[in-house]
């Protein structure tokens, strides 16, 4: 099954151009959300020329990457059989597509030229003709006997077994062009998606949506289908992802400081999560496993349950006692002055509800802070948060008193140098952090990569705290993953009471010890990932 389509020549130009400008920086390797579908990545390589393309074996347990040259690069069961690397290419290789065996696979050229591997045969290409639109895709027919090509003004282009169902008419072409295309289950029909968000389908293809109304950010580079064929995702060189149909929403890498640009993404041929992948070969891998497959329990889906109805907007305050505020993908801050107030299905930076306030509940959203964002992503008291993603903040969550936090992940908080940031020259980033207050619950939720602090901060040097209940997390990260002890700046507030930290799970990412605690806290069944029972240090 072919899962990544859509790369330009003209994006693989450019890159090239960066890469011997010297421009182009290699990219951290993300695993964003679950790790056992992370295979490895190509960012850390001395790549002589950009990513362009990708594709997934047929049991989802490995994929391919193709550069420009034709270098391919194989990670998990995915099989090395041969490449352009090192070999003169008359023009830039823009995608690869798999054999239905995962035993072969074919390069496509953007001139057209098509190159075998494998059990790949050849039926046909264009590289020795002029007449033709360049080439921005290969997909290959359900028979693995043919194939089409997809012309950057939407024309296509077909061989062996594949059906010719239609092309982009002239007069619906638009200036950004043609990027990607995929196929359905039965071979009978495909979508076509250009630059602007626009989806164009042929043969037994379903219209679904599509985001050429939103305006997305930046140009939609790539499309894949879900295994009924009744949805499909498209990713736009940004990271920001837009889902359609049945096709569930795993989150973005919109906000990650990406170093390369994005170029495509796929997905296991059963469905469950994607990968995008980047022009320096980056992967960032999504699924509702990143929470639930390390995390005792498992919590299911995070993070907006449907983002293809959101609507754009800027910052918002609400100041209505009990209003409910849904779909909405917010370019600022939500602001409540108001009790008993509902968010659900939602983006925005940041949301804070004033101190005389309570009772907010927020729902399936997504709190996403900014590369250089300084603020806290949800702040004060008196709330709830259910299946909640919050990342690239300074301190995720502050947690003053009746908090209850459920089924939720915060991570990859911001972090700073500088002497302006206290002690160490370095931001204290926490991925919750309690001042003051009673009657907080943290659990099945993750919490990782939350800043050179702790993931989870008790400190009571703002008042007294007590009544705090830890239980089937993932804790990773910081100096003490977990910390609550008496506070060394305001000691008369005592050490936090009545904390209870029971069945979590602690990774190893820490700098001095999983927790540290004090008071007679109480610590039961808390375990690392390899599933030895581990001990805190106590004050």
């Amino acid at each position: 099954m072919r899962l990544h389509r859509g790369t330009r020549f003209l994006i693989a130009l450019v890159a090239v151009l960066a890469l011997v400008a010297g421009f182009l920086a290699t990219s951290h390797t993300q695993k964003s959300r679950a790790d056992i579908d992370f295979f490895g990545s190509a960012a850390q390589r001395a790549l002589r020329a950009p990513v362009v393309g990708m594709a997934t074996t047929p049991t989802g347990k490995g994929y391919w990457l193709v550069a420009s040259d034709g270098g391919v690069f194989t990670y998990g069961d995915a099989s090395f059989h041969g490449s352009m690397g090192g070999q003169h290419v008359n023009a830039p290789i823009v995608d690869i597509a798999p054999t239905p065996s995962g035993q072969g696979y074919w390069l496509v050229a953007n001139d057209g030229g098509v190159f075998t591997y494998g059990d790949a045969k050849f039926f046909g290409g264009l590289g020795s003709s002029r007449n033709h639109a360049s080439i921005m895709a290969i997909e290959p027919s359900r028979s693995g006997n043919g194939y089409w090509m997809l012309g950057s003004d939407g024309s296509i282009y077909t061989f062996g077994d594949a059906p010719y169902l239609g092309g982009i008419p002239p007069a619906q072409r638009n200036m950004l062009g043609v990027r990607s295309m995929t196929s359905t289950p039965t071979g009978r029909g495909y979508w076509i998606v250009s630059g602007d968000g626009g989806v164009f389908t042929f043969g037994d293809a379903p219209f679904l949506g599509s985001a050429a109304s939103l305006h997305p950010a930046a140009p939609i580079v790539g499309l894949d289908a879900t295994p009924t064929g009744k949805g499909y995702t498209l990713v736009g060189s940004d990271g920001g992802v837009f889902t359609y149909g049945d096709s569930p929403f795993y989150g973005s890498a919109t906000t990650m400081s990406l170093r390369a640009s994005i170029v495509g993404i796929a997905a296991p041929p059963g469905g469950g999560g994607y990968w995008l992948v980047g022009l320096d070969g980056g992967i960032f891998s999504f699924d509702p496993r990143g929470v639930s497959s390390l995390g005792p329990g498992g919590v299911g889906q995070i993070g907006p349950s449907n983002a293809a109805i959101m609507r754009p907007s800027g910052s918002i305050t609400i100041t209505t006692p009990g209003q409910v505020v849904e779909n909405i993908n917010v370019s600022g801050t939500i602001t409540i002055n108001a009790n008993n107030v509902t968010v659900r299905n939602f983006r925005a930076q940041n949301v804070v509800q004033n101190a005389n306030n309570g009772g907010m509940l927020l729902e399936d959203g997504e709190v996403y802070g900014g590369g250089s964002f300084t603020g806290d992503g949800i702040a004060w008291a008196n709330y709830t948060l259910r299946r909640m993603n919050v990342h690239n903040t300074f301190d995720g969550l502050k947690a003053h008193g009746n908090v209850l936090i459920e089924n939720s992940w915060v991570h990859d908080m911001n972090e700073f140098k500088g002497l302006q940031y206290g002690a160490g020259g370095y931001s204290h980033n926490d991925g919750l952090q309690t001042s003051s207050g009673s009657n907080i619950t943290i659990r099945g939720s993750r919490f990782e990569r939350t800043g050179f602090n702790s993931a989870i901060f008790i400190d009571a040097d703002q008042g007294p705290i007590g009544n705090v209940l830890i239980e089937n997390n993932f804790i990773d990260g910081g100096g003490f993953s977990l910390y609550s002890i008496q506070s060394r700046s305001a000691p008369q507030f005592g050490v936090p009471t009545n904390v209870v930290v029971r069945n979590n799970v602690f990774g190893s990412d820490h700098l001095f010890d999983y927790a540290v605690l004090g008071g007679g806290a109480t610590w039961t069944n808390n375990k690392s990932v390899a599933g030895a029972l581990i001990n805190p240090r106590r004050e």
